[in-house]
């Protein structure tokens, strides 16, 4: 079986520009996220 690497973004904290624990895939949905 050959796994397909997914190409995976993190999301940065808009006040401190840090990592958080959220990853961004290409299936991902937004939602109630805060706006800078």
């Amino acid at each position: 079986m050959k796994q397909s690497k997914e190409r995976e973004k993190w999301v940065l904290c808009p006040v401190c520009d840090n990592k958080t624990r959220l990853k961004l895939r290409k299936n991902s949905v937004l939602k109630n996220l805060p706006e800078n």
